[in-house]
């Protein structure tokens, strides 16, 4: 099963994912690479335990590209994050809170010296908390997010300079039934919540794309109180306002 896909040319692009399927037995990270010609297999580093899974991947150039999901540690889930150097894939220490599982959903790289990663912590629980580490060439850490009044999770993450970055997601809510959308601006000093259309009915945002400082892009779905049936929703950013 492959969840992301980035491309850096017609002969070079990476997916990731995961073996076995989300209900699997034995799940483990999974890297494929495209050649010009085929798709095929990488060696992907696995955390301590099976239940390791890659649900996004970002690529800045041919020797530098990211994959972020989640690793199965027992009966934790924590951050990883995993780095291609040219050659190889290794697992780079990410920090992983330790109040509850913690997961990376999005990535976005600019350049060898600037990544950003959201998911959530606290994410099996009532109440998840957002999450948002940055990368500053030397190491992963953890910057303070805002979180909305009913908890929140972040599942992707867009940036057009150091000045301008994008976070969207869902907040939690007591029911699948209440939730409602999250964005989340970084201005080069910290993030912070921007207000966006709340639907009527439940909504989730699961992608989000810059253009520029006046232009971006927010996807998901609405889904309705009583039916089966959810309706596709995406928001445009103007410079001024999400609609």
């Amino acid at each position: 099963m492959l969840f992301s896909v980035a491309a850096t040319s017609e002969r070079s692009a990476w997916a990731v994912g995961l073996t076995g399927g989300v209900f699997g037995q034995r799940p483990e990270t999974l890297i494929l690479r495209w050649n010009g010609t085929a798709w095929r297999r990488v060696p992907s580093p696995n955390a301590a335990t099976p239940g390791s899974w890659l649900g996004a991947v970002a690529v800045a150039s041919a020797r530098k590209a990211w994959a972020v999901g989640c690793a199965c540690n027992g009966q934790r889930l924590k951050t990883l994050i995993e780095r291609w150097n040219g050659k190889r894939w290794r697992i780079v220490p990410s920090p992983s809170p330790a109040t509850g599982d913690s997961v990376l959903y999005g990535v976005a790289v600019t350049s060898a010296r600037s990544a950003w990663a959201v998911g959530c912590t606290r994410c099996t629980g009532d109440k998840p908390e957002t999450l948002i580490l940055q990368w500053n060439g030397t190491r992963w850490k953890r910057l303070p997010s805002p979180n909305p009044a009913r908890g929140g999770t972040l599942a992707s993450v867009a940036v057009t300079s150091a000045r301008n970055a994008w976070a969207a997601g869902y907040t939690s809510g007591p029911n699948q039934q209440r939730r409602k959308t999250v964005i989340e601006h970084w201005n080069g000093t910290r993030w912070t919540l921007v207000p966006s259309p709340p639907p009527a009915r439940s909504a989730y945002l699961f992608g989000i794309a810059a253009a520029s400082a006046r232009s971006a892009w927010a996807v998901g779905l609405i889904s309705g109180l009583f039916s089966a049936q959810p309706k596709t929703l995406a928001l445009h950013w103007n410079g001024t306002t999400w609609k």
